[in-house]
C-alpha cells in the first residue's frame, strides 16, 4: 500500500509549479506543500516541505491552524518552517504568518490572501480536519498543498504566546475584526 503523497506537478504562472498532494488514509505525513519563493535563487526557489505536525484549534471567530516543518527531505524534527493561519468562518480575511528559523532568508512573512478549505467537525467538537490550502505572503512567497491537522490547543496557544506581537500586528495589518478589540485595550491600558 503506497502511503506517500504522490506529486502532480501543474504550471502555474512564469516557472513556478504548483502541487498536487494525494493524502493516505490514516497513514503518512499530515502535512505536504511546495512554497514556491520567487524571490530566492536556486533550490530555495521552490521547496517540497513534508511534516507529521498539523494542529488546529477552535476559537469564538475563527479555526487557528499551525503547520510545521523540519528542513527539507525530513518529516519529523524541530520546526525550521511554520505556518500559522487564523480561519475565519465568515467574510473575514484569512490571515497568518510564515515563518522561516534560521538560513540566510531567516525571518517572517505576513500571508496577505488566498483560500484555506477544511473538512471536519471541528467547531462541533471532532479530533481532526482535513484540508487545502493555496496562500500568498507579502513578499510574494506561495504556499499550496493539504493537511490533516489534530485538535492541539496547547500547542497553538504555545505558539500563540511565544508570537503574540507578531500576530497582534497581522491581524491589525489585515483589518481584522479583533482588531477594534486590540485599539480599546490599548486605549484603557490593558494590553499586555
Amino acid at each position: 500500500m503506497n502511503c506517500g503523497f504522490p506529486i502532480v506537478r501543474a504550471g502555474w504562472g512564469i516557472g513556478a509549479v504548483l502541487a498536487v498532494c494525494v493524502l493516505g488514509a490514516g497513514c503518512g505525513p499530515a502535512c505536504q506543500v511546495v512554497v514556491l519563493q520567487p524571490d530566492r535563487q536556486g533550490p530555495q526557489q521552490e521547496i517540497v516541505l513534508t511534516s507529521d505536525s498539523a494542529a488546529f484549534h477552535v476559537e469564538p471567530e475563527a479555526d487557528a491552524l499551525l503547520l510545521s516543518w523540519p528542513l527539507p527531505g525530513a518529516s519529523r524534527g524541530r520546526p525550521v518552517f511554520e505556518l500559522y493561519l487564523r480561519v475565519p468562518r465568515e467574510n473575514e480575511r484569512l490571515t497568518g504568518l510564515f515563518y522561516q528559523h534560521g538560513g540566510r532568508p531567516a525571518g517572517c512573512t505576513r500571508v496577505v490572501g488566498g483560500t484555506v478549505r477544511m473538512k471536519g467537525a471541528g467547531a462541533q467538537g471532532g479530533r481532526h480536519r482535513a484540508g487545502e490550502l493555496d496562500v500568498r505572503c507579502d513578499d510574494g512567497t506561495r504556499i499550496t498543498g493539504r493537511f490533516l491537522a489534530e485538535r492541539r490547543p496547547v500547542v497553538l496557544l504555545q505558539f500563540a504566546d511565544r508570537h503574540a506581537a507578531d500576530i497582534k500586528q497581522a491581524l491589525a495589518a489585515a483589518g481584522d475584526p479583533r482588531r477594534r478589540a486590540m485599539r480599546n485595550e490599548q486605549v484603557n491600558g490593558r494590553l499586555d
